[in-house]
């Protein structure tokens, strides 16, 4: 199987130390990012923010992995954000 190739888009999509991640049907925090790999890939080293696996390492190379994202500041602007619901138990129906 050949090496994938790392053009310039796929750089411009890489992760930051720092950075939460979703990968591999988990939320992962970057602990340092690799591009001397040359054209294996970047590799990038996580470590797991689930709680079924706090801290568990992984290194991945970014460019060959399906389904991933990096969590951006919207999404935690949207975390905690309220959303109106109706009641479930109306006070009226309970006498309360």
């Amino acid at each position: 199987m050949p090496s994938p190739s790392v053009d310039k888009k796929e750089k411009s999509h890489l992760p930051e130390q720092g950075q939460v991640v979703k990968l591999r049907s988990r939320t992962w925090l970057v602990e340092s990012v690799d591009t001397t790999a040359g054209s294996a890939g970047t590799v990038i080293t996580l470590a797991c923010l689930d709680d079924d696996a706090q801290g568990q390492p992984l290194k991945v190379i970014w460019e060959v992995e399906i389904n991933l994202h990096v969590v951006t500041k919207e999404v935690w602007k949207a975390i905690g954000r309220k959303v109106k619901l109706p009641p479930i138990d109306p006070g009226r129906d309970f006498a309360v």
